[in-house]
């Protein structure tokens, strides 16, 4: 069984490309993702510490994100996640969670606010029957 995952977050660090011997190239991504925050009893809130998850993308995509993508990114970041065990520098076992099989979509470069998408334009029932009744051709809608 497998877990789904859709994640937004920024990277903490250029992306890593790596070739191996058989040519196929990995690119490991390393996000901060923020967790929601602990309100106070003053209605304060107190922000939760990050949580670091690297991102795995495999094959021909892998040199595109290494090349387009850069600290401080925003991405948002979709695939299958995973516990994965290594060891550390100082020899002790460490775990880490991977975002494998990704699709990763940049969001926004630092400094910049995330692209939204521009206000639907409000259309009252009256204006959309109009419209429709200009579409059709006549004054009145023919129901």
């Amino acid at each position: 069984m497998s877990t789904t995952i859709q994640t937004t977050g920024r990277l903490g660090a250029d992306p890593e490309l790596k070739t191996f011997a058989s040519g196929k190239q990995k690119c490991e991504l390393r996000m901060a993702v923020k967790q929601r925050g602990d309100r106070q009893a003053d209605g304060s809130w107190i922000d939760r510490p990050a949580w670091w998850i690297s991102v795995e993308v495999w094959g021909a995509q892998a040199a595109t994100m290494a090349e387009k993508f850069h600290k401080g990114d925003l991405i948002d970041a979709r695939g299958e996640l995973e516990r994965q065990t290594y060891t550390k520098r100082d020899g002790t076992p460490g775990e880490k969670l991977v975002v494998a099989f990704a699709k990763v979509e940049k969001l926004a470069a630092p400094g910049q606010a995330q692209q939204q998408q521009p206000p639907a334009p409000v259309v009252t029932a009256q204006q959309g029957a109009q419209s429709l009744a200009n579409a059709l051709g006549g004054d009145e809608i023919p129901f």
